[in-house]
């Protein structure tokens, strides 16, 4: 393991300075960690210096690369609490981050249950149905219903028919008929659905046993760097209590997040620390009931949907008039009044056509001989009238 160790690590000489120096620029997170896997033990370190007393080195008697390397590491004051520092430093806001965002995804989660109305007023659809169902019997009436009962939902068939589903599928169409587009905001990015389902990753007691560890080897180190007069550990304690005291506000939110959860089990009736679930187990059986909720708001939408394209399939369309496009009066345009020719007037045969061209002609060319539609000449009001002169033989007729 040594010599594996020493392949992937610099040369010596580089290694043992970085170490001296507690420089993080000589040697990566993933080296360090290397040297932190790799420390001698006590009983090692024992044997190593019983070896180097007993042992003449010489031009012909020379150590091991491994055996070497080590000698030269412990040469280095306080060597094995650099490493520790350095790996802790390197691991512990990876660390951190992680138990921090499961401690915001489990607010969320409760802050979800407890203060979305939306939940409420599902919840209260759930109860009533549960009151209806039980009416009659010694469970009617309830002022509320155990956890486990958002898990037996979907057990339950509907006895009708015709409509095929659970009760979830009911508590959903109610739910959208009461309380319209809730349901959408519960399953959109960012709603309920989302939290809860971020919360049911995440055990709370885990969490805390994990901040509370990181936090008290912190301490050691941060007391065992501040012992030593070495510029490098003394420098690398002050980032130290930085991360010392991000532990500490860390570990007082996952406690006034504990207090939050014991108020959300006892807004269910889950009293005493046997009845109340972990967080992971509480947070799973409301994801497995959202996912429910989820495919039968799905599925109402689908039906919704079938059923307004069937409506538009049945509905006889209605004839469109082509040509009054553009005509702000239909009725002008039925009747003729606008000189359009109207809708629905049949078209007339060639010969009519011609004929009636004609007589519009011949109206026209009599209109401009002073001729009027009957033939009969155009006689302005005071105009007296010229008689037509009488046929003589010097006319130019025979008799």
């Amino acid at each position: 393991a040594m010599s594996v160790m020493l392949a992937r690590l610099p040369e010596k000489r580089q290694v043992l300075d970085a170490l001296l120096c507690m420089d993080t620029q000589w040697l990566n997170r993933d080296q360090i960690e290397l040297l932190m896997m790799n420390l001698p033990a006590k009983e090692e370190l024992e044997l190593l210096r019983r070896a180097q007393t007993e042992h003449t080195i010489d031009e012909l008697n020379v150590w091991d690369i491994p055996e070497d390397f080590l000698f030269d590491l412990m040469g280095i004051p306080e060597y094995e609490l650099r490493v520790q520092v350095w790996n802790f430093e390197n691991l512990s806001q990876e660390r951190f981050d992680g138990v921090n965002d499961a401690q915001t995804a489990l607010s969320s989660g409760c802050n979800a249950i407890l203060e979305s109305p939306s939940i409420k007023h599902m919840l209260g659809i759930i109860l009533s149905v549960g009151n209806h169902l039980n009416a009659g019997t010694s469970r009617g009436r309830a002022d509320g219903f155990a956890i486990e009962t958002l898990a037996q939902m979907r057990t339950v068939k509907m006895s009708q028919g015709e409509k095929p589903g659970t009760l979830v599928d009911y508590i959903v169409k109610e739910m959208d008929r009461m309380h319209p587009a809730e349901l959408e905001a519960m399953m959109a990015a960012g709603g309920e659905a989302l939290s809860i389902k971020g919360a049911a990753r995440h055990k709370l007691g885990d969490l805390m046993d994990e901040c509370r560890a990181m936090k008290m080897q912190g301490e050691k180190f941060l007391r065992s760097a501040k012992a030593v007069e070495e510029p490098a550990l003394q420098e690398h304690a002050l980032n130290m209590e930085a991360l010392v005291a991000q532990l500490q506000d860390l570990e007082d939110r996952l406690k006034k997040l504990e207090q939050r959860y014991h108020s959300l089990g006892d807004w269910f009736a889950m009293q005493g620390n046997n009845k109340r679930p972990s967080t992971d187990d509480f947070f799973t059986i409301w994801d497995k009931f959202m996912t429910d909720v989820r495919q039968a708001f799905v599925a109402m939408q689908e039906r919704k949907r079938q059923a307004s394209l069937h409506q538009r399939r049945s509905t006889p369309r209605r004839q469109s008039l082509a040509c009054t496009r553009d005509l702000p009066n239909i009725e002008k345009l039925q009747s003729g009044e606008d000189g359009r020719k109207p809708c629905g007037t049949p078209r007339r045969s060639s010969s009519a056509t011609m004929m009636q061209r004609r007589k519009t002609f011949a109206g026209r060319t009599g209109n401009l001989a002073g001729e009027g539609q009957d033939g009969c000449p155009l006689v302005q009001p005071g105009t007296p009238r010229r008689r037509p002169p009488l046929l003589t033989p010097s006319s130019g007729f025979r008799h």
